[in-house]
């Protein structure tokens, strides 16, 4: 495996000497319902997309093994259904979270204005928590309603780091996780 490669290997069936001495790591994921946290979660760990909209009820947890040249990580990752009834049940989730993805999707406006309310409710709860902007549906060029800069700006603001993906296609996805791997202490 090469620096950096994220192993793809199923998490059903781990190698013992891997979970040895592997570091687990906590991700929680959030955002507005429909922006896309679990189809970016489904690429990342089935390297797969499904066209239809599947509401996540309460949060999905996912493992992942990345491997780099100096380290191991199993990241458990936890995709929160973003629609407003389960918002009460997210404090639970943030418990010991070493990153916090805030997903919104690029074609709505509305999505993206929803992310100031994650932003304020993780410095609320996690604010020691490695946090990122994820700008999903880049793919979709003709459909975007936020200009990549305006988002990378405003990330910056929020003292986040700013990462435009495509679920769809796969196009950043594996780059992200691998540079949270990495960033994560």
């Amino acid at each position: 495996m090469l620096a950096g490669e994220i192993d793809n290997t199923s998490s059903s069936q781990p190698q013992l000497s891997t979970l040895a001495t592997s570091e687990n790591k906590k991700i929680v994921v959030v955002g507005s319902g429909g922006s896309g946290k679990s189809s970016i979660v489904t690429r990342l760990i089935n390297n797969s997309f499904n066209e239809e909209y599947q509401q996540t009820i309460g949060a999905d947890m996912f493992v992942k093994q990345i491997s780099n040249s100096s380290k191991k990580r199993t990241l458990q990752i936890w995709s929160c259904g973003g629609h407003e009834r389960y918002r009460s049940l997210y404090e639970q989730f943030y418990e010991e979270c070493d990153c916090v993805l805030v997903v919104f999707d690029m074609t709505n406006e509305a999505s993206f204005q929803d992310a100031l309310f994650w932003h304020n409710e993780i410095r609320r709860c996690i604010p020691e928590a490695l946090s990122y902007l994820i700008g999903n549906r880049i793919d979709e060029s003709d459909k975007v309603k936020i200009n990549i800069e305006d988002a990378a700006k405003q990330a910056k603001t929020w003292n986040m780091t700013f990462k435009p993906v495509s679920a769809k296609t796969g196009q950043g996805i594996s780059d992200l996780f691998a540079e949270i791997s990495d960033a994560i202490p």
